[in-house]
């Protein structure tokens, strides 16, 4: 199935949901529909209530990444009491099928992998400190991802930051940390020097791995 056809489906499908649980659906509204604060913006679908107000956006992986559209259209909704934002992800596969979270590191296997990566800090290892690292700051990520239903599967780190961001689930210091990060590890991954990632750096990024542990969204 096409992506434009994949997300039509959805979009229906979604559209449905919503209207058997008692909410007025407008699929494609046009800018009459539409509060001011949203302004400029095209969601697929919003769905009204007297309790809230669901602005949806429903996109294949494949259109996903790197959005800046849905990050501001996230910040421009999250500040409104009674409205939310919900970002719906189609899947050439069904994901039961395509996503084995089984497989994803548990919590015992985060906390292991932290200790290993303050390990390889003590002997001055910054490399090997910072690769295990990530394994398992990504691995934490992907469950706070899980935990707001949003798919992961295939989807760059970065976006998944980005996204996170939108939500207000990271603060601008943890996402900028982040971002630095990953750009460092893909250095060494391929084969070149973290140029300037320092000790103090990843201390810094030990210190944001335990505070996006203190969130417990995992079970």
């Amino acid at each position: 199935m096409k992506q434009v056809e994949r997300e039509r489906k959805k979009i229906k499908q979604v559209a449905n949901e919503y209207r058997s649980k008692g909410y007025e659906v407008v699929i494609e509204p046009t800018s009459n529909d539409l509060p001011h604060f949203l302004s400029g913006y095209r969601p697929d679908i919003i769905a009204l209530s007297d309790k809230e107000n669901v602005v949806i956006e429903i996109k294949s992986s494949a259109k996903l990444a790197y959005s800046d559209y849905l990050t501001d259209l996230a910040k421009a909704i999250i500040n409104h009491p009674n409205w939310r934002f919900e970002f719906v992800m189609t899947n050439p596969r069904d994901i039961s099928e395509s996503e084995d979270w089984g497989n994803l590191l548990s919590e015992d296997d985060i906390h292991t992998r932290i200790e290993d990566a303050r390990k390889f800090l003590k002997t001055d290892q910054i490399d090997s400190s910072l690769l295990i690292l990530w394994t398992a700051i990504e691995a934490v990520l992907r469950h706070i991802s899980i935990d707001h239903d949003i798919s992961t599967q295939n989807q760059d780190i970065r976006f998944i930051v980005k996204y996170l961001y939108s939500l207000g689930e990271i603060d601008e210091n943890i996402r900028s940390r982040l971002d630095e990060a990953a750009q460092a590890r893909n250095s060494i991954v391929h084969g070149y020097k973290s140029k300037g990632y320092t000790r103090t750096k990843l201390e810094n990024l030990l210190e944001i791995a335990d505070e996006l542990l203190r969130l417990d969204y995992y079970g």
